[in-house]
């Protein structure tokens, strides 16, 4: 599993204002595997780093090879749920518009010609 260094700062920005960020890793071991409906591992995104983060699957989540401390989980599904109803601050469409949009002006997220650029892109969802 891999978490790009990237993917951070944009979760601290949105922590800021109030939105909850998780990564979320499919149990899948081939690609035919997304037919029947996978289980995923997720994980909180609570701290910075200056790094990528990669862990080897299946997980060990004491020793050498643990967590660090700017992920939280593995989470389950109903831990995810609780955690955007704990820690969430409740966005009009307009706001959260507008959060993503001083996100990446923040970010310095220069997408130039193109409408997306050509970094690295966290996926947003919209949960409500």
């Amino acid at each position: 599993m891999k978490v790009n260094s990237e993917i951070f700062g944009y979760a601290a920005a949105f922590r800021r204002r109030g939105v909850p960020v998780f990564a979320g890793f499919p149990l899948v071991n081939s690609i035919f595997d997304f037919a029947s409906a996978p289980r995923f591992s997720w994980f909180a995104l609570v701290g910075q780093n200056e790094n990528d983060i990669e862990l080897p699957m299946p997980l060990k989540l004491e020793g050498p090879d643990a967590l660090p401390a700017s992920l939280r989980g593995p989470l389950m599904q109903d831990q995810v749920c609780q955690s955007v109803r704990d820690e969430a601050t409740p966005l009009t469409w307009e706001e959260a518009i507008s959060a993503i949009d001083h996100v990446r002006l923040e970010q310095k997220d220069d997408a130039g010609f193109w409408r997306f650029g050509p970094h690295y892109k966290p996926v947003y969802f919209a949960v409500w």
